[in-house]
């Protein structure tokens, strides 16, 4: 900008009503269009009611006495001085409104130091022991205190310090936290991007010895503000209550403001054995809805303000008496079509329905794909036995199929209308991964919008990547002795008979099983082989998986062309 002049700190408490003639003067001279960083202290902490009072007096008086078309600048430093404390700077009702919350609910009355920078297991060095962590709601509180004062008082632009260094903590960096219901409430464990902080209570509700019995009632996360952070849900005896994250701790905001329905809840019908409840955003608001399955109806509770307003989206399926059981028949929410707005999809017995949103109801159920069911002629796929989910696994935007089968893990891609042929790669099959013992999740760990597979060992934590090309997983973990190629498989294509040949004498088990995941023929080798043959003459043609899971869980899986 032509004509701008630096005319730093002003408000500094060194700067005197006769350095500030003097600047005056050399400024009726130049006669500036722009003048930066003229309030703020550098490190904040001094008496906010004279710096803000100071503000207003050398605004009027450049205005005044110069031209009153300048454009001011006041700065908000990345650094706070751990004397606000003792300023007792009052958080106002205005700050606290604009927030949401009713006259100092939650917090102390003033502005405290701690509330606002970094935790201490979260600062790096010394540099950034005194910095604002931005996802701290009191530390936004303090900005917004800070912005709104120098506005009034004339000053129309903001130099915001070193933003990221304020920002390392803020949910859209997408570091994952370990949230957990215990007997004495909620625990997290903080994620620092490479490893997990030490656990503390978030709060004291939702823990067994409070009341909650995980037979009788739900206990969720979910973002129910739309602001990023993630909440507690739970539906209790009478009530569904929420407790909104404030960054740190999930909190109350006055009496009985947790209570966010009357419904979903045990004493109105609501039984864990029967009756899923899910959450997510089933009509695009960035704002997380209740999702309740109950007999007969798919029951919606959408959130306004802090309300649940319930209505049937869905009559007629996915629901108990049309023979969908808790026990058998997996059911998310997920977008899988890329609008915005999540979607039922149920993994049932003769595949995967899915009822997309219209943002007001569930449209009519269609099978996107005869797999993933209970029937044997879809895959014999167990609840008990076999892991299904629905994430989105290569970044287009629509959730994808991912489930844990006999012959390792199955990847079916949506194309927005349905789920395309499976991909079958030799990872985390049962029975080497159990549900009991060896859970496997999906989450987007690394920010880069593709889920990976979390897979949890006998002794160690797998990270799988997902190739976005291929839909291929990559192991961050060396899983095994991989030194060498297991086996070789000839002729392929074979018109019957196969010839496997190992690279080195090995014990383990081969399994042979078609596109579906039923095992055809599985041998265990309990002494050392190099060769082996076996012959398929009455098995149909087709497209088949060899796998080989050695005795020190090496895998390795190889396609098989049956053309007879």
């Amino acid at each position: 900008m032509q004509k701008a002049a630096a005319f730093s700190y002003a408000t500094n408490v060194t700067y005197s009503d006769t350095q500030l003639d003097l600047d005056i003067q050399m400024l009726q001279r130049i006669q500036p269009k722009w003048l930066r960083r003229i309030a703020g202290e550098r490190r904040a902490g001094i008496d906010d009611t004279w710096e803000f009072s100071r503000a207003v007096v050398i605004a009027d008086r450049i205005h005044n006495e110069v031209s009153p078309y300048i454009i001011f600048q006041a700065t908000l430093f990345e650094n706070i001085e751990p004397s606000i404390s003792d300023w007792n700077v009052i958080i106002p009702d205005y700050v606290l409104a604009a927030y949401g919350y009713p006259t100092y609910v939650g917090f102390t009355g003033y502005f405290e130091h701690d509330n606002i920078v970094y935790e201490e297991e979260d600062v790096l060095d010394d540099k950034n022991k005194d910095v604002p962590d931005m996802n701290k709601i009191e530390a936004q509180m303090w900005f917004y205190y800070h912005a709104t004062h120098y506005i009034d008082a004339g000053y129309e632009a903001h130099h915001v310090g070193q933003f990221m260094e304020m920002n390392n903590n803020n949910p859209l960096n997408s570091k994952l936290d370990i949230i957990g219901f215990d007997n004495n409430g909620v625990k997290v464990a903080k994620s620092n991007g490479s490893s997990f902080n030490s656990a503390y209570y978030a709060s004291n509700l939702f823990g067994n010895l409070d009341g909650w019995n995980p037979t009788k009632h739900v206990r969720e996360v979910g973002d129910f503000t739309g602001d990023g952070l993630i909440d507690i849900i739970g539906c209790w005896d009478n009530n569904t209550k929420v407790r909104k994250s404030n960054g740190t701790n999930f909190i109350i905001t006055s009496p009985h403001s947790d209570i966010w329905s009357n419904d979903f809840c045990y004493n109105t019908g609501w039984r864990m054995e029967k009756h899923l409840r899910l959450i997510g955003d089933v009509n695009g608001d960035g704002k997380d809805d209740i999702v309740g399955f109950k007999d007969d109806d798919v029951y919606v509770g959408i959130l306004i303000g802090t309300e649940f307003v319930t209505d049937i989206w869905y009559a007629g399926n996915f629901c108990f008496n049309q023979g969908w059981d808790n026990n058998t028949d997996q059911r998310f929410l997920a977008d899988v079509n890329g609008d915005g707005m999540a979607d039922i999809v149920g993994y049932g017995y003769w595949g995967v329905q899915v009822a997309l949103s219209t943002g007001t109801s569930f449209s009519q159920a269609e099978i996107w794909i005869y797999n993933f069911g209970a029937h044997a002629a879809v895959g014999g796929w167990s609840t008990s036995l076999h892991t299904r989910g629905c994430a989105d696994i290569n970044g287009d935007g629509m959730a994808d199929l991912v489930g844990f089968g006999n012959v390792g893990t199955i990847v079916s891609l949506s194309t927005g209308k349905s789920f395309s042929k499976i991909e079958i790669f030799a990872d985390f099959n049962y029975p080497v991964y159990n549900n009991l013992d060896n859970p496997r999740i999906l989450a987007d760990m690394d920010a880069d919008g593709r889920s990976e597979v979390i897979a949890y060992g006998e002794s160690q934590v797998y990270l799988l990547n997902c190739n976005i090309a291929s839909a291929t997983f990559k192991s961050n973990s060396t899983v095994g002795n991989s030194n060498f190629e297991i086996l070789n498989v000839f002729p392929n294509p074979t018109a019957g008979i196969i010839n496997i040949e190992f690279e080195n004498p090995i014990k383990g088990d081969l399994i042979i099983a078609d596109l579906q995941g039923q095992i055809i023929f599985k041998e265990t080798y309990n002494v050392p082989n190099r060769y082996r043959s076996v012959l398929l003459n009455n098995t149909p043609n087709g497209i088949y998986i060899i796998t080989f899971l050695s005795e020190d869980m090496l895998i390795q899986s190889k396609k098989l062309i049956l053309m007879k």
